[in-house]
């Protein structure tokens, strides 16, 4: 129980962002965005682990010709953009599908002129307007006029010289009542990754606003919200953007970059800001793009990150001391190994240090003093007397102590379970034995862990009870 309690409290200055005597309930608008109340703190934030579960599939519409690259839907309307060439057939097409029943009906065709490869496709908050970004020949954003949403009408085609060589994401969204494009540049060569917005207000004659070279190597996803600019940078992490939401005097022309966080692996690729059902703002997931083959597999993780003080994306007690200390990105100090291995043994030493104190402080207090005298007069002085004469006197103290600690250590449990899960590498046997009988409900493997970890404890256990033993009969 108390190793659980240490475990908790340790875990909590940990991931607490900053304001630690923030009231849970209440609105709270950080001093880096008085503009935006990202509402109390929940007492508690979790995600359980559960079984994976199937999504049935009810119908799909056939691409034969292209591969198909991203999608976007409104309403009985889904457009889909295409990627590379497939065969001799350019990544140059959208699709419009009617998506009224289970299975999606091609009802138009749209080829992009110039383009060998399209990017994001997204849909205005209002309906009007669609955007289509294409990549590596040239760079441009396409706006098309959704009047007829099943039959899009081209208005404009937006490229410059920082759109070159393409355009990978193009993000939509609206700050103060203007629509915006978010526009991620690729690299190539000794040409930057650069992010580039571009005021949409006059659809048929986008204008360029604003450019910053940024992202290490690449500048991903952006994901805009209430005037907040979340913006991916690979391996530099998640930056938090002001464009007008503070109440500070930035804007989508003049954005303010509030702080950021880098997340373990880098390779960060998109984000969603989480409005919960009470008005609480304060969490952001993040997309991790892991190593994959495009066509065959691909893997990643979500991490949760706190901004609610966008600020500080990432500020725990411990990450505060580290800021303060000159370190500008504090690790994730529970998610990077091996550190979150060796603060799990810190706790475990904190533990079992008042045990071993109390044993071996009785068991020097119960050598006699007449044997420390006769070995100081013989010579014995410091280590001598100490690891000569003292030791030995306490030895079946000392091997009581090793052993209950090396048996505590072999089946430690609570400080695993409520740190880390067994997660990012800290996985333990009691740990595993609990997932599986109690999470998996896999009672065979959840019992053979169990016996294992029996097994394990047995020879100590054995080994101890001899010493007492053979202390006895010496007595």
């Amino acid at each position: 129980m108390r190793a659980a309690v240490l475990a908790a409290t340790i875990a909590a200055g940990l991931s607490a962002c900053g304001g630690d005597a923030e009231l849970l309930t209440g609105p709270h608008s950080p001093a880096s965005c008085p503009g935006i109340d990202v509402g109390a703190r929940p007492a508690a934030f979790s995600l359980p682990v559960k079984n994976p579960v199937s999504i049935p599939v009810l119908g799909a519409g056939v691409e034969s010709l292209r591969y198909t690259a991203e999608v976007a839907a409104r309403g009985t309307v889904a457009y889909t953009t295409t990627w590379s060439f497939r065969g001799a057939n350019p990544g140059n097409r959208i699709n419009v599908w009617d998506v009224t029943g289970n299975a999606p009906v091609l009802v138009d065709t749209i080829t992009v002129a110039n383009a060998t490869t399209l990017g994001d496709v997204a849909v205005s908050d209002d309906g009007s307007l669609l955007v289509v970004a294409t990549e590596r020949t040239g760079g441009s954003i396409v706006i098309f006029d959704l009047a007829d949403p099943k039959h899009p009408k081209q208005l404009s085609r937006f490229s410059n010289a920082d759109t070159d060589p393409g355009v990978h994401t193009a993000e939509i969204g609206r700050v103060n009542g203007v629509l915006y494009g978010f526009l991620s540049i690729d690299p190539i060569n000794s040409t930057p990754a650069r992010l580039v917005i571009v005021d949409l207000s006059n659809p048929s004659a986008p204008q360029e606003i604003f450019t910053k070279v940024t992202g290490n190597p690449f500048v991903h996803d952006t994901f805009v919200r209430d005037g907040l600019l979340f913006v991916a940078l690979w391996d530099d992490g998640l930056e938090v953007w002001d464009i007008g939401g503070c109440g500070t005097g930035a804007s989508p022309s003049h954005p303010v970059v509030l702080g950021g966080v880098k997340t373990l692996g880098g390779e960060v690729h998109n984000a969603w800001w989480y409005h919960d059902a009470n008005g609480g703002k304060r969490f952001v997931f993040v997309g991790q793009e892991g190593p994959g083959t495009i066509g065959s597999s691909s893997k990643g993780d979500i991490h949760v990150v706190d901004v609610s003080d966008p600020s500080q994306p990432q500020v725990g007690l411990l990450s505060q001391i580290a800021i303060w200390l000159g370190f500008h990105n504090p690790p994730n100090w529970i998610l990077t190994q091996p550190l979150n291995n060796f603060l799990l043994m810190v706790i475990m030493i904190w533990v079992q240090t008042g045990f071993a104190m109390v044993v071996l402080s009785a068991a020097l207090k119960a050598v006699p003093d007449d044997v420390i005298e006769a070995a100081r007069m013989d010579g014995a002085h410091g280590g001598r007397l100490l690891f000569f004469v003292t030791i030995p006197m306490i030895r079946n103290t000392l091997i009581v102590v090793l052993t209950t600690v090396m048996i505590t250590t072999l089946k430690v449990f609570d400080i695993v379970r409520t740190m880390t899960g067994g997660n990012f590498g800290t996985q333990v046997l009691a740990n595993e034995m609990y997932t599986q009988k109690f999470v998996f409900f896999d009672n065979g493997r959840g019992s053979a862990l169990a016996v294992i970890l029996f097994l394990a404890v047995l020879p100590l256990m054995i080994y101890n009870v001899r010493q007492l033993r053979k202390e006895r009969e010496v007595r």
